[in-house]
């Protein structure tokens, strides 16, 4: 890979980043990447491949503080975005103020002076009559609360003996389902994604992309090219529409692809299995040849 610089009028460095030549003979970004502002604070840092974002970024302000930082998946960005807004942490004149109307607690009733709080003491018979009634409550309360707990345990015992038989119903059933989705998956591992195309549903010439997570191992066997052709079918599936020519006249090619959907548009369309197979198909092209 090769290194391109931009700079300012002034003279100072605007970029930095890598460049690689694609089977067209097009030079596009593909690599580190770096950009500084104009005073020569950093203004951010991350990867392309591809010459789109992928990997982790990070932005920062004119004044050096971070401003962003995360992934990107394909030049979108994912869920997982930490912005740093700036914080003013001075109170203004207005919130001090309203703070200052709660420093008295507006339930105290004040005499005419300000000074000592009046209480109103209530009627010794009528405090009489209100205990004894309190008493007669709580002890039919006690009672009552009493017969439901009893009621209560009861009926645990008797659920308690239906559910064990149902749960080592469900136990063994959920072992046998477990059995065989292992049995089906060590299959899939075994065979060679190449192998696997008549399998699926999807089209292409590596569906299992879309279909199970793939291992770094089981990638080893494949070239630069067709690691590259295999992770942008994953987009392609999704009528993603390509920019680089290589990929617009390969997938123009085939039958079944469409182009509809932008880079965006197209990350939602992703499954949680595409997604890691992406990244581990990247991973994977660094050192293929």
């Amino acid at each position: 890979m090769n290194k391109k610089e931009i700079k300012y009028t002034n003279g100072k460095i605007k970029e930095i980043y890598e460049v690689s030549v694609n089977e067209l003979g097009e030079e596009i970004r593909d690599g580190k990447f770096e950009s500084w502002y104009e005073n020569g604070v950093k203004e951010s840092e991350g990867e392309y491949m591809d010459n789109v974002k992928f990997g982790y970024w990070k932005f920062w302000t004119e004044k050096g503080d971070l401003k962003e930082e995360g992934e990107y998946y394909n030049d979108g960005k994912t869920e997982n975005w930490k912005t740093y807004p700036e914080i003013n942490s001075a109170l203004s004149d207005n919130v001090k103020e309203e703070q200052n109307k709660f420093t008295r607690s507006p339930e105290m009733n004040y005499n005419g002076n300000n000074t000592v709080p009046t209480v109103n003491i209530p009627n010794q018979n009528y405090v009489s009559q209100t205990t004894n009634a309190s008493k007669s409550n709580i002890i039919l309360g006690i009672s009552g609360g009493a017969l439901v707990l009893i009621l209560a345990i009861i009926l645990i015992f008797m659920l308690a003996g239906k559910n064990d038989e149902s749960d080592l119903k469900s136990i063994k059933k959920e072992n046998v389902q477990t059995q065989e989705s292992n049995t089906r998956q060590n299959e899939q591992q075994s065979t060679p994604p190449s192998q696997q195309n008549n399998n699926y549903g999807y089209p292409g010439r590596y569906p299992e992309a879309s279909m199970r997570n793939l291992t770094y191992n089981e990638l080893l066997g494949y070239s630069k090219s067709e690691l590259r052709i295999m992770r942008n079918e994953i987009y392609a599936r999704h009528g993603r529409i390509f920019q680089s020519s290589d990929l617009i006249n390969y997938f123009s090619s085939q039958s079944w692809y469409t182009p509809l959907y932008t880079d965006k548009e197209v990350q939602y369309m992703l499954t949680q299995i595409e997604k890691n197979n992406i990244t581990t198909i990247q991973q994977a092209e660094k050192t293929a040849r």
